[in-house]
C-alpha cells in the first residue's frame, strides 16, 4: 500500500540541488521471521511456525525473535523520514515488560521447522533454520569477527527501538534508530539482516509470543510502515516530471495557484501568495541549469 505527496521545493531556485521532493508512504509484510531458542546444542528452531517469542519461559530459558523486511522498493538515494512495526502479541503470562528491535550484524535463515502446539518449545531445525547456535542449521554459526562464536544471535547492543508490551493487542515500535536501519539497508541492501526481537531476559515468565509471517489471520502478520522522500529532481518548474519546462507546467502552477492549491505553495512557507509565483515565474524565465 503507498501513498505519494509531492511538495515543490525552490528555497535556492538557482542551486543544482533544488527540486521536488515527493514524499512516500510503504507498508512491508516480513520477509522472513524465526525464534532462537536457547539451546546448548542449537538443534531447535521454527521457521514456518505461526508465531515468534521474546523473553524468558517459565523453566528460565531464553528466547528471542528474529524479523526481516525486503526494503527494495524504496528507490536508491531516497531518505527515511520514519520506520514503524507493528506486531500483534497473542500469548503471555505475564504483565508489562520491555521488547527492544536490535539491528542484526549477521544474515540467518528461515528454514521448513514448525513448531506443534503453542510453539513455545520450538521444534528440530531443518536444513537453513536459524538456531542459537546458527545463524543458518547446520552449517554456519553466530560469529562476531573479533570475539569469535556468541550465541544467542549476532546484534548491535544498543537497541534502535523499545516498547512496553502488556497483554493481547497490538503493539507498534517507531524511533530514529529504526528509521536509520532502514536507511542503511537503502543504502546498502547487502546488510539488511532485520532486528532481533528482545524482551526482558532478567526474569522468569516474561516471554511474549508475537504472531508471524505464517499466521493463519493475515491482519495480524508483522507490518513495517515507512515513510520516505524520493531524490529530489533537478529541475523545480518541471511539474510535468517529462524533463522540460513547457506551456503546460505553466498553465498547471496557475491553476494551482489561483485555486489556492497548497501544492502552489513553491517557497514551502506554509501559505500560497505572490511570493511563490513570482519564484515560479523566476525559475519557469530564467531555469537554473539543472532544467537544460
Amino acid at each position: 500500500m503507498n501513498s505519494k505527496r509531492c511538495v515543490w521545493n525552490v528555497v535556492g531556485v538557482v542551486c543544482l540541488g533544488a527540486g521536488i521532493a515527493c514524499a512516500d508512504t510503504v507498508s512491508v509484510g516480513a520477509a522472513k521471521d524465526n525464534t532462537l531458542y536457547q539451546d546448548d546444542f542449537g538443534e531447535l528452531s521454527n521457521g514456518m511456525g505461526a508465531y515468534v517469542f521474546a523473553g524468558v519461559n517459565g523453566r528460565g530459558e531464553i528466547r528471542r525473535g528474529l524479523i526481516a523486511f525486503d526494503v527494495s522498493m524504496i528507490p536508491a538515494g531516497s531518505v527515511v523520514k520514519s520506520a514503524t512495526l507493528r506486531l500483534r502479541m497473542s500469548r503471555t503470562q505475564d504483565g508489562p515488560e520491555p521488547v527492544s528491535l536490535h539491528r542484526m550484524l549477521a544474515d540467518w535463515g528461515e528454514g521448513a521447522s514448525n513448531a506443534p502446539s503453542n510453539e513455545g518449545a520450538g521444534t528440530f531445525a531443518m536444513p537453513g533454520d536459524a538456531t542459537w547456535i546458527h545463524t543458518s542449521f547446520d552449517t554456519a554459526v553466530w560469529t562476531d569477527s573479533n570475539s569469535g562464536p556468541v550465541p544467542g544471535g549476532y546484534f548491535e547492543e544498543m537497541a534502535s527501538a523499545t516498547s512496553t508490551v502488556d497483554q493481547i493487542g497490538f503493539y507498534t515500535w517507531s524511533d530514529a534508530g529504526m528509521a536509520a536501519d532502514v536507511q542503511q539497508w537503502v543504502n546498502d541492501p547487502g546488510s539488511n539482516y532485520g532486528w532481533g526481537i528482545v524482551g526482558f531476559e532478567d526474569g522468569v515468565t516474561t516471554a511474549k509470543r508475537f504472531d508471524s509471517r505464517n499466521n493463519a489471520t493475515a491482519l495480524n502478520r508483522p507490518q513495517l510502515m515507512i515513510e520516505y522522500t524520493l531524490p529530489m529532481a533537478m529541475c523545480p518548474c518541471d511539474l510535468s516530471g517529462d524533463g522540460a519546462v513547457t506551456s503546460g507546467d505553466f498553465f498547471d502552477y496557475l491553476t494551482a495557484f489561483f485555486n489556492m492549491d497548497p501544492a502552489a505553495d513553491f517557497d514551502q512557507s506554509g501559505k500560497v501568495d505572490s511570493g511563490d509565483f513570482f519564484l515560479f515565474l523566476t525559475c519557469f524565465f530564467e531555469p537554473p541549469a539543472t532544467c537544460l
